[in-house]
């Protein structure tokens, strides 16, 4: 089974209040949105900051434990997408956005 990594936003639901772990919770980081600036420069944004090495690390080292971990900020876009992109990228994981609760039933 291929390792999974599902990126969400905390307003839409919260995987430990089901009971899913682990959880990589991004919102420790300054949330870098900006109107009109593009995706990819928001999340290059999110890569120089000093929490993001450390989050990817403790993504890493429970991705190694189980097959699915569950990366979150507020909205799920720039923050936990900038962390679960690079976690996959290191480990080989698929990453499966959760945009809203109706995401939930592809789970």
């Amino acid at each position: 089974m291929r390792k999974r990594i599902y990126q969400f936003g905390f307003k839409f639901f919260s995987p430990s209040a089901l009971g899913w772990n682990p959880v990589v919770d991004c919102r420790i980081m300054r949330n870098p949105f900006r109107q009109g600036i593009p995706e990819d420069v928001l999340k290059a944004d999110v890569r120089a900051l000093p929490e993001f090495e450390g989050l990817v690390q403790y993504g890493m080292f429970h991705l190694n434990e189980v097959d699915v971990i569950y990366v979150g900020c507020l909205y799920g876009r720039h923050r936990s997408g900038a962390v679960a992109e690079e976690i996959a990228k290191r480990t080989g994981a698929v990453v499966q956005k959760i945009g809203d609760v109706a995401g939930l039933r592809s789970l």
